[in-house]
């Protein structure tokens, strides 16, 4: 399993990295087409090419947009006829394409065909498809029909802000790099500029914390990532080393024919890449040190298994050739595994992404279900010797076939057989509340639980003293134990709150909180994208940091050295885009967060990370549930024996009173507050609890005084018998 979660990150890495390239800007534009011009011996008609950021224009050239921009094109053209373009990066600006310029692609244009928005003959007006958010850059399309051409210039450039990000892009062995593209990512989204013929680059910016990605879409010169703080106008120089050593090998099937015309590339490295030859062989250069060598899915997939990555490591001017590193071997698919896809038992209306992996032989695949039947058939490679098994599941990982927004998938499968039918997934909502006071002494934390092992065995997580006692045991190197919640939780207007005592806890210890948009349970948290991640410990460089790990690595997005623990609490806005965390009801962090997932797992962890002497940890008085209603607590004692809800204390009260209650056994819980014309102004509670007192503040600071009714109901779980309803009046003075 872990190989299939090594294999995971660098398909998703290599899609991540070509989603911010020339591969993805203007998708529909063809690399395989010129990049010269071909004149036709036939007239033209062809006079202008003009831009705008509307169907309506005004069309002009040259035209300046901003980066964030739509783009529309528009032409006159022969009746009915064909307009060729080619799209150039100007590197040096000055208007013409030269030899410091290179191509983005080309695309043709047809009057009156698919793609043209202006209905009249003689005239094309075309949407070219940015694909995202564009650097800054100056681009030319050379167009021509027949003997004429045009050029139209587009000029791209990014919003103003305060400050800014610039500099000069070198090569490490002398001179620049011109025409690199410069990155920087942060919680809002991406910035970029394209160097000039000098390697200079300037990107405005806001104060914060960006990752920076710096590459040669030429492929010329290997990529390069880091992390600044803007904090004013920073000027920070690139160095990027160029490619001087070679990999050279051979993609073939299991019986030994060449598979020609396959896109070999580095990870980390979109720009570096090539195909196979008729043969089979490929070279591609790379620079020294360590890395990965992969294929590209598409070129395989449905006919051919698509092995997973390689790595390597390579001196300066050395290479690898013809070896188990730089061949490939991809196994003909000869089998399906079918089953279906289903939105809470019910027909889709859309399509969904099903992958598969063979740990044997280290390949992937993958297919798409039907958008009405929800049918799908999965090619796979099936032998007998060796016996092939497949893990199977349904994920989104290039984020064309999403999963509904507040939904999971129910099930994954390991060791399936190829010819196997109903395997079978089906979307659920995911949970809206959960209440785990993590009652017992010396037992098993309840089944919502799972455990969380890195490099550990399953010793070390208990429910000890009616809390969960979670210690991390090293025998050398870095070592983890914890739970992860089996199921994932909603994102929008939730919020969860979990209590860490860390009185015990020793500074060879390290304890996370995340919330994680997948379920992992061996992977460290910091290598998890999509995920919020609270780490604490008590070292010298110790305390509190807040982390948002996101596809281009992890950002702080706050800490403190202050070592108190107590009551932690992540609350969400209706969409989800805004966070807020408060420590023991202080806020530490309140703003955006740049996410793009709509459920998570909660996932509550200790590290150790030497040999010492183990130390614990405790988790108590876990929460989720609607924003406002998390400050629930268990009440120690034994078990009630009824059901009751007490009077409220202090009452009257200003601004936050006490209501306490009891269940003698689980029951699923309302707890809501009412005005006097019977307006619901708190939700305070409402999902699943365990037998137990419990406490629930209510805070009316943002209320008028006056009389309000606080209401409880309690169902039981199994039956849906009611069990409690019943309700008393509290008194606000201000």
């Amino acid at each position: 399993m872990k190989a299939l979660s090594y294999f995971l990150v660098f398909v998703l890495s290599l899609q991540i990295v070509d989603a911010q390239t020339n591969n993805k800007f203007f998708p529909n534009l063809k690399k395989s087409g010129i990049p010269h011009i071909q004149f036709s011996k036939t007239g033209g008609l062809i006079t202008y090419l003009h831009a705008s950021n509307s169907i309506n224009g005004p069309f002009t050239s040259p035209a300046t947009l901003l980066t964030t921009d739509s783009l529309f094109l528009k032409m006159d053209v022969t009746p009915l006829g064909s307009v060729s373009a080619v799209f150039w990066v100007d590197v040096n600006e000055n208007g013409i394409v030269d030899g410091s310029d290179y191509s983005l692609g080309g695309i043709a244009f047809t009057d009156n065909a698919m793609g043209d928005l202006d209905p009249t003959q003689g005239t094309i007006i075309s949407y070219l498809d940015p694909g995202g958010e564009l650097p800054s850059m100056q681009i030319i399309a050379v167009a021509n029909e027949g003997m004429t051409m045009v050029n139209g210039i587009v000029r791209f450039e990014n919003l103003t802000a305060p400050f800014s990000l610039s500099g000069v892009v070198y090569s490490t062995t002398g001179g620049v790099v011109p025409g690199a593209w410069v990155w920087t990512f942060s919680n809002v989204g991406m910035i970029g500029d394209v160097a000039n013929e000098n390697g200079s680059y300037f990107i405005p910016l806001d104060t914060g914390q960006y990752f920076i990605f710096v590459e040669d879409i030429r492929g010329m010169h290997s990529p390069f990532d880091t992390a600044i703080t803007i904090t004013g106008n920073t000027i920070q120089n690139f160095y990027l080393s160029p490619l001087t050593s070679y990999i050279r090998g051979y993609v073939r099937d299991e019986l030994g024919n060449p598979i020609p015309n396959v896109w070999v590339s580095l990870e980390n490295s979109s720009g570096s890449g090539t195909r196979t030859g008729t043969n089979g062989e490929y070279k591609i250069m790379v620079p020294a040190g360590s890395g990965r060598i992969g294929l590209n899915d598409d070129d395989l997939l449905p006919t051919f298994m698509s092995p997973n990555s390689h790595s390597y490591t390579i001196g300066e001017n050395d290479s690898i050739v013809n070896n188990s590193i730089s061949n490939f071997t991809c196994y003909r698919t000869n089998a399906t595994i079918t089953g279906t896809v289903r939105i809470n038992g019910n027909l889709p209306t859309t399509s969904y992404l099903i992958s598969g992996w063979n740990d044997y032989i280290q390949s992937n695949t993958r297919t798409v279900s039907n958008p009405t039947t929800g049918n799908y058939s999965l090619p796979v490679y099936s032998s007998t010797s060796p016996q092939t098994f497949y893990g199977v599941y349904l994920a989104d990982w290039a984020r064309e076939y999403p999963i509904p927004p507040g939904m999971y998938v129910d099930t994954s499968y390991w060791r399936i057989l190829p010819g196997a039918s109903n395997i079978n997934f089906n979307l659920l909502l995911a949970e809206s509340s959960a209440v785990d006071p993590f009652n017992g002494n010396f037992v098993p934390p309840s089944s919502i639980w799972g455990i969380y092992q890195y490099n550990h065995d399953n010793t070390g997580v208990q429910c000890v003293g009616n809390k969960l006692r979670v210690q991390a045991t090293s025998f050398g190197g870095v070592a983890g134990v914890g739970v992860f919640s089996q199921k994932p939780f909603q994102l929008n207007n939730r919020e969860f709150r979990i209590y860490i005592d860390h009185n015990e806890l020793g500074t060879n210890n390290t304890v996370y909180v995340t919330l994680s948009g997948q379920k992992y349970n061996w992977n460290h948290p910091l290598d998890e994208r999509n995920t919020l991640i609270l780490q604490f410990s008590k070292n010298v460089s110790g305390g509190w940091k807040l982390i948002k790990r996101s596809d281009w690595g992890p950002i702080t997005l706050w800490q403190s050295s202050d070592t108190t623990g107590g009551h932690i609490l992540f609350q969400f806005n209706n969409d989800a885009s805004m966070f807020s965390l408060k420590i023991n009801g202080v806020i530490k962090y309140q703003g955006p967060w740049g996410q793009n997932i709509s459920v998570v797992y909660v996932h509550l962890l200790e590290f150790n990370s030497s040999p010492n002497t183990p130390t614990p940890v405790y988790f108590d008085e876990f929460f989720v549930g609607a924003v406002g209603s998390t400050s629930v607590r268990e009440v120690a004692g034994e078990l009630p024996h009824e059901f009751k809800l007490e009077q409220n204390y202090p009452n009257p009260f200003n601004p936050a009173t006490t209501i306490k209650f009891q269940l003698p056994i689980a029951s699923s819980v309302s707890l809501k507050v009412y005005n006097l014309l019977g307006q619901e102004v708190s939700n305070l509670l409402n999902g699943e609890m365990n037998a137990g007192i419990y406490e629930v503040t209510f805070d009316a600071s943002k209320l008028s005084s006056g009389i309000y009714y606080y209401h409880l109901t309690a169902v039981d779980t199994k039956t849906g018998k009611l069990l409690l309803n019943t309700s008393k009046k509290a008194i606000l003075l201000k």
